[in-house]
C-alpha cells in the first residue's frame, strides 16, 4: 500500500508466559522471539502478516536492549526490517512513539499501521482485509485513529474490551463504528455485561496518519511528546544515541490504552472483526488453549541465538500432561 509505514511493538518481556517458556524448554526467551509452533517465531509471523500489505523496508520493529542477541540472527535473515532499540521499556505509548518520529522524519504525510508481536491469528486473509479497509477509512476519516476489534466468542476478563456506539461509515461488508469507551481487563461480570451489549475485545491493532496519531498524543500526553520533539531533531546525528538515553530516563511509563485512547474517544473508530482465529497470547493459558482449539502441536523449539543456533525440547504431549500448571 502506497504511503504506508509499519510499526511492530516487540519491546516487552512477557514474563508470565517467559516462565512457562523455560518450565518446558530449559531455557529462557522473550515470547515474541519464541517459536511455539512449526519454525517462526511469533514476531516472524508478525512481521510476514504486516509485509502482506506493506514494504520491509518501510517496517519499523521496536525491541529493547536486552533483545540485541535474538535481533542479531534475525536482522540477518531481514535485512531490510527496521530494528529500533529502547533503552528502557517504558510501555506501548513511547513504543508507538518511537518508530513514528522516525516515520515522521522521512515522510509527514505518511500513514502508520501499528501491530503488537504476540497475536495468534488463524485465519490471516480474513484478518488482513479489514486492517485495509481500516487505512482506506484514513482518506474519509483523516483525523481518527482506525481500531481493529474482535468480536468475543467468550466473556475474556484479560483482554482490553471496546464499547462501540454508532454506525458511521458501512462499504464492502464492513463497517466503522464510533467508541463509547474503554474498559481494560474489567471483573468477570462486567465482561459479560460487556458481550451482551456488543462489546469488543481491543486488538491494540490500529491504523493512522503519522502526523494525527502524534498531534493526539501530544494532546493526551503532552510531556511524552515533548520528549519525542527533542528527539526528531538529533535522529540520524551524532546526538541521536544521547538524546534517546536521556529522554527513556526522564519519561515515565504511559500505556497507549489508558493514556492516549481513553482520552480521544471523540477521534477514534473501530471495525469489528469475527471468525478470525485471533488470540492474544500474554497468558499461558491462552496459549494452550487455542492451539488445543485448532488442533495445532505445541513444538517448544527455542528461539535462534545470535549465532542462528535453536533447541527443540518436549512436545504437545508433555503439555497435555502437565495441564494442571497452564
Amino acid at each position: 500500500m502506497d504511503g504506508m509505514w509499519g510499526i511492530v511493538l516487540a519491546g516487552g518481556r512477557g514474563r508470565r508466559v517467559e516462565e512457562f517458556i523455560r518450565e518446558r524448554s530449559g531455557r529462557s526467551c522473550p515470547k515474541q522471539f519464541f517459536a511455539f509452533t512449526g519454525r517462526r517465531t511469533m514476531l516472524e509471523h508478525t512481521l510476514d502478516r504486516m509485509e502482506r500489505m506493506i514494504r520491509a523496508d518501510r517496517i519499523f520493529v521496536v525491541v529493547g536492549a536486552e533483545h540485541a542477541p535474538y535481533v542479531a540472527s534475525l536482522s540477518k535473515a531481514r535485512p531490510a526490517t527496521r530494528f529500533l532499540f529502547q533503552p528502557r521499556n517504558r510501555e506501548t505509548l513511547p513504543g508507538v512513539l518511537l518508530p513514528l518520529v522516525h516515520v515522521l522524519n522521512r515522510n509527514p504525510e505518511g500513514k502508520v499501521v501499528i501491530f503488537p508481536s504476540d497475536h495468534f491469528v488463524w485465519e490471516e486473509t480474513r484478518f488482513i482485509d479489514p486492517i485495509r479497509w481500516n487505512v482506506r477509512l484514513l482518506d474519509s476519516f483523516p483525523e481518527s485513529l482506525t481500531l481493529l476489534g474482535i468480536r468475543p466468542d467468550l466473556p475474556e476478563p484479560e483482554y482490553g474490551w471496546i464499547e462501540p456506539r454508532r454506525v458511521v461509515c458501512e462499504s464492502d461488508g464492513y463497517s466503522a463504528l464510533s467508541v463509547g469507551s474503554f474498559h481494560e481487563k474489567p471483573a468477570k461480570r462486567k465482561a459479560r455485561a460487556l458481550m451482551k451489549l456488543g462489546g469488543l475485545w481491543n486488538t491494540l491493532i490500529f491504523a493512522a496518519r503519522a502526523a494525527t496519531l502524534y498531534r493526539l498524543a501530544r494532546s493526551a500526553a503532552p510531556e511524552m511528546v515533548g520528549c519525542f520533539d527533542r528527539l526528531i531533531n538529533d535522529i540520524g546525528g551524532a546526538g541521536e544515541g544521547a538524546t534517546l538515553q536521556r529522554i527513556y530516563t526522564e519519561m515515565a511509563p504511559a500505556n497507549i490504552s489508558k493514556d492516549l485512547f481513553e482520552k480521544i474517544p471523540g477521534h477514534l473508530l473501530v471495525t469489528p472483526v469475527e471468525e478470525v482465529g485471533w488470540s492474544d497470547w500474554g497468558s499461558p493459558e491462552r496459549i494452550v488453549r487455542t492451539l488445543r482449539r485448532y488442533g495445532k502441536a505445541l513444538r517448544l523449539k527455542g528461539a535462534a541465538d545470535s549465532r542462528g543456533e535453536g533447541s527443540e525440547k518436549d512436545n504437545w504431549e508433555k503439555i497435555q500432561q502437565s495441564g494442571a500448571s497452564v
